[in-house]
């Protein structure tokens, strides 16, 4: 009779294919734990069973049939008793199970420590109602890193904050929330955490070669929190150069051309180390960092009489903006490596000729439609202008006065013409003593508008 492997869904394989199939799902299972699998990958199929432990336990539940059982977000099949079970060879270290009732989005997550040829007895596990976070892991790729592509076999982290405020905003209180929660995308890049406990999470993914991605998730019974990462490369600290060219139109160089260089923050683990960012990830400790080495933010300068510009920035993923009076402003989005010298020449355009129409129309008693003369039809500007007293009774800053009039009043047919208005979208309002204001909206264009007004009688 063939030896019971502790794999129960690996119990039909026979003879050496058997202690092949055993190492690997070991390996699997530890693919999200780095450490540990790369100390286990090294040793005989005899060894890894002698190193590993067991998980018991019991689900206050009336049918564990319908139930997941996940080991550090990787499923696993325990051997069932009633409502006991059984989860053998399991690498030893710090675990979260999560027992998960997906058609009722239930669940309930443990932290589980394993040492070598032990037990660990988690108790009796009641699931509770939660909700759920899922979402798409997928990484930038191409020049200009506008496509994507999935990622699968990562790990995603959701750990909980403990400090969350009362919902009608009263004070902060510390919640007892479960261990992280661990699990894996599938070959499509999704992933979902069924059953997670109601409450605010961090969630994290952390891929070699790609920029970590952290975002927050809130959890409510009965919902799904949605939390999406698009990674991008992971650039190499250091400095590089972004130089050029300013020109205007007809291609003269534009002189005192204001040039501000941004860069973008990254997250990275505690130390700023790259080479920890796995390790990091996994105990749900990542965090929003500046590196100490490089400083970070906006770098400025002003193109030279020949109008070019030069800037020693930070490597990364850069935004360049270009300004300066009586053209349009440009913007470039770049990514810059260390050691690198990137040319980026600009080509401003003047600002254009702003266009003017006139708005016409009628004005008519809303009740008998004959027409109004004498009413005032106006377009509704404001501009903000400084307190002409300083110590005047209203707040300190700005007061509200009118701008430009743009104004008719009607003829004895009712009719008007404001002529000269910029063009764009506008509000205009007709009064007349004796009736309601009325205000409408109008878009008024090089070929004009049109607007009738109906006043009501009263006021």
């Amino acid at each position: 009779m063939a030896k019971a492997t502790g794999f129960p869904w690996l119990e039909k394989e026979s003879g050496s294919m058997k202690i092949v199939r055993v190492v690997l799902a070991l390996l699997a299972v530890l693919a999200v734990q780095s450490a540990r699998g790369q100390a286990l990958a090294g040793l005989t199929p005899q060894a890894v069973r002698k190193s590993v432990g067991t998980i018991k336990g019991r689900v206050d539940a009336r049918s564990t049939s319908k139930l997941t059982f996940l080991l550090d977000g990787v499923r696993v099949r325990p051997q069932i008793q009633g409502r006991s079970f059984t989860i053998k060879s399991v690498p030893p270290g710090a675990h979260t199970l999560s027992i998960v009732d997906g058609a009722a989005n239930a669940g309930a997550h443990v932290p589980v420590s394993i040492r070598a040829r032990s037990t660990a007895q988690v108790g009796t596990l009641a699931l509770s109602a939660g909700g759920q976070i899922a979402g798409l892991v997928s990484k930038a790729v191409g020049p200009a890193f506008d496509t994507v592509e999935a990622l699968a076999g990562v790990e995603v982290v959701a750990e909980p904050e403990t400090l969350q405020p009362e919902p009608d905003g009263g004070p902060i209180r510390r919640l007892q929330l479960p261990a992280r929660l661990v699990t894996v995308t599938d070959e499509t890049g999704a992933y979902s955490f069924r059953g997670a406990p109601a409450g605010s999470y961090r969630v994290s993914v952390v891929v070699p070669g790609l920029e970590a991605g952290v975002e927050f998730a809130f959890v409510t019974v009965g919902r799904t929190a949605v939390a999406d990462f698009v990674l991008r490369e992971a650039i190499e600290e250091g400095v590089g150069t972004v130089a050029g060219a300013v020109t205007g139109p007809g291609g003269a160089a534009v002189v005192g051309a204001l040039v501000t260089i941004y860069t973008q923050d990254v997250y990275f683990p505690p130390n700023v180390d790259l080479g920890s960012q796995a390790r990091a990830a996994q105990k749900g400790k990542l965090r929003w960092a500046k590196s100490a080495a490089l400083p970070r933010g906006s770098f400025t300068t002003l193109t030279d009489a020949s109008g070019k510009y030069s800037l020693n920035v930070p490597s990364g993923y850069l935004s360049l903006d270009v300004y300066v009076d009586g053209l349009l402003p440009a913007n470039r989005q770049l990514v810059l490596r260390k050691g690198e010298t990137k040319i980026v020449d600009l080509a401003l355009e003047g600002v254009p000729t702003p266009t003017a129409g006139s708005i016409e129309g009628r004005v008519t008693d809303g009740a008998t439609g004959k027409p109004l003369a004498g009413a005032r039809v106006a377009v509704v500007i404001f501009y903000i202008q400084k307190p002409a007293d300083p110590a005047a009774p209203h707040p300190p800053g700005v007061s509200i006065a009118p701008g430009p009039d743009y104004s008719a009043v009607t003829d004895g047919d009712g009719r008007y013409v404001i002529r000269g208005v910029p063009g764009g979208p506008w509000e205009v309002q007709a009064g007349l003593e004796g009736y309601h204001t009325q205000t409408l909206s109008v878009e008024v264009t090089e070929r004009g508008a049109r607007l009738d007004f109906q006043l009501k009688p009263g006021g």
